[in-house]
């Protein structure tokens, strides 16, 4: 009798039972989707990190370039912001703003302000650059 007893206490300890599984399986859901949502969270973050550090290159580049031509007379708003596209990579995301005050480059002082615009998961971000240069 002893023996039967043994043999079917053994056999209870043996393995889970069904809800021990289901619950050790919810248990691997939740940490699951807390990891899946840290992870898409690390994403855009990176992305948003990239797009910045390639939209102030393309702020800066077109920064150099815009102030080297503002240099000379006779530059204008008009011709700034048509230098600032085309230094834009085809199908760019960038949507760039070349500002001069004066509006018309004439000897002395000039305000350049370049804006690259764009928008990252419906949230509109942006890069501004302000230089001074003076027209000679």
């Amino acid at each position: 009798m002893r023996w039967l007893v043994n043999r079917f206490y053994c056999a209870r300890q043996e393995g889970f039972t069904l809800i021990e599984a289901m619950i050790a399986m919810l248990v691997g859901a939740v940490i699951l989707l807390a990891l899946g949502g840290m992870l898409i969270m690390a994403i855009r973050t990176n992305q948003l990190s990239e797009h910045r550090m390639e939209a102030t290159a393309l702020a800066q580049s077109i920064m150099d370039n815009v102030a080297t031509r503002a240099k000379s007379l006779n530059y204008t708003q008009a011709q700034a912001q048509a230098d600032a596209l085309a230094q834009l990579p085809t199908g760019s995301i960038y949507t760039p703003t070349v500002t001069l005050r004066p509006t018309t480059v004439v000897a002395g002082p000039v305000v350049v302000h370049v804006r690259l615009s764009w928008t990252e998961h419906g949230v509109n971000k942006s890069v501004v650059l302000d230089s001074q240069v003076v027209a000679q």
